[in-house]
């Protein structure tokens, strides 16, 4: 009985299992876990899943940039690593996908691995693609030994509905027994809801739940919201570490890679999202909001809906141009200073032409 087995670990004494890969030294990925990658579309989640792939099979030999990952238990290895596709073609798509891999970790792209398999959901139906799955890793871990990681990307397309709770739980019933009951662990690719942080569905709030490391892929954006190159690898969630751990990387497009972030263009990417509201941007805007003496409570919240900042950014740079009299053209093109009085409990703000 299970009850007996967990009586029996309990009264023996506890190793704690070193992490199967780290990076930059920080553990990220353990035996026996579910995991979860997730991000916005067009965030280069799939590669980032690819990048540790081939740094478990790769043994040591890997021959491309790393982002900082390696094998956190060499001991313990070799380890199997199995990637389930469900989203790109199998005439070209998957196949360079494939083949990268092979060639990141040293090997050529014709070398079959022992410990290394691929395959694609794509052609079956998704009501029957849960059925699919639970045969297919079923027979797998019998073909691979050793520790195996399986990837699903995208994990949401492995069952009929993402936003179906009884879909869902048996998805991750699933992965839950098998990493209980067998040598493996899980990486769950996954989209995040459009415009949110959130992983897709009910299935990633469960996912989420379950997972010992959710790592959110995303880019860092300017104030106005346009993306710089610089991808943020977050660990939002770590059992068996801070949740503040981050790395910085960027696409490559001629090595058709991830490399890391240089520290110039991080500063420049992380400089961006200081909303500032340029004092050009809100003398150019007085002249069109501030026709007529306005409360300042009013004139921040509307200046800074324009600039897309807090109205507390927009205060301090009223207070900059009142104090230092700067002179603001008005609607008509007259020399204007920028003047605040107290009416009563209200402040006012209005254009005074400059005699």
């Amino acid at each position: 009985m299970l009850r007996q087995v967990l009586k029996e670990r309990v009264a023996s004494p506890v190793t704690c299992t070193a992490p199967i890969l780290v990076q930059d030294g920080e553990g990220i990925i353990w035996p026996h876990t579910i995991n979860v990658i997730q991000g916005q579309t067009g965030t280069h989640k799939s590669r980032v899943a690819e990048t540790i792939s081939s740094v478990l099979i790769a043994h040591g030999g890997f021959r491309e940039e790393t982002l900082g990952l390696a094998v956190g238990n060499t001991a313990a290895g070799p380890y199997s690593v199995c990637y389930i596709d469900t989203e790109r073609n199998q005439q070209e798509q998957f196949i360079q996908a494939v083949q990268k891999m092979k060639k990141r970790a040293g090997y050529e792209h014709d070398e079959n691995l022992a410990h290394f398999d691929y395959n694609s959901l794509l052609d079956i139906p998704r009501t029957d693609r849960l059925a699919a799955l639970r045969d297919y890793l079923e027979y797998i871990r019998k073909e691979l030994s050793g520790h195996l990681v399986i990837v699903l990307d995208q994990t949401a397309d492995c069952v009929a509905d993402f936003n179906d709770p009884k879909e869902s739980m048996l998805l991750t019933d699933l992965l839950n027994v098998m990493v209980n009951q067998q040598d493996v662990t899980f990486i769950c690719v996954i989209h995040e809801n459009p415009g949110g942080t959130k992983a897709r569905g009910h299935l990633g709030t469960e996912l989420a739940n379950k997972a010992s490391t959710v790592l959110q892929v995303g880019f860092i954006k300017s104030a106005s919201g346009i993306p710089s190159p610089v991808l943020q690898m977050k660990y939002i969630k770590r059992r068996s570490g801070s949740q503040d751990f981050k790395v910085n990387v960027q696409y490559d497009a001629e090595k058709e890679e991830l490399v890391r972030s240089d520290t110039a263009t991080v500063k420049t990417a992380l400089d961006s999202r200081k909303r500032t509201a340029h004092p050009d941007q809100v003398i150019t805007l007085l002249s069109e909001v501030l026709t007529a003496p306005m409360p300042i409570t009013k004139l921040k919240d509307q200046l800074a809906a324009k600039v897309s900042v807090s109205s507390k950014t927009v205060g301090f740079r009223l207070t900059e141009l009142i104090n230092t009299k700067v002179a603001i053209p008005d609607a008509d093109g007259v020399a204007c200073t920028l003047v605040s009085e107290q009416k009563g409990k209200t402040i006012l703000c209005r254009l005074v032409p400059i005699s």
